[in-house]
């Protein structure tokens, strides 16, 4: 599939074709839990390069309950942090 888009900031009707990195970001992570958050922000991991997504250090996951800091950088892509990390009261775990 190809998507195109019109380049607004001319008045001729020019198609641009989008990089494919503007399409095709599977390999982002996923957290969507209501009360999750991470350090880094999750938005700013969302703005990292797949290369960057592959080593990031000092990630902290946590919610009202707990956290799980990770003291080495880890891969972040291609990851449901939704299926993988619970965190609940007394009790954390990841899958």
């Amino acid at each position: 599939m190809q998507i195109y888009y019109a380049d607004k900031n001319k008045d001729e009707k020019k198609i641009s074709q989008p990089k494919p990195e503007e399409i095709n970001k599977d390999y982002l992570p996923i957290l969507t839990k209501d009360g999750y958050h991470t350090i880094p922000k999750f938005s700013d991991l969302l703005t990292l390069s797949k290369e960057e997504l592959e080593k990031v250090p000092g990630v902290t996951i946590f919610n009202g309950l707990g956290w799980i800091e990770f003291e080495d950088p880890i891969d972040l892509t291609y990851q449901n942090l939704d299926e993988i990390v619970v965190i609940n009261e007394k009790f954390v775990n990841l899958s």
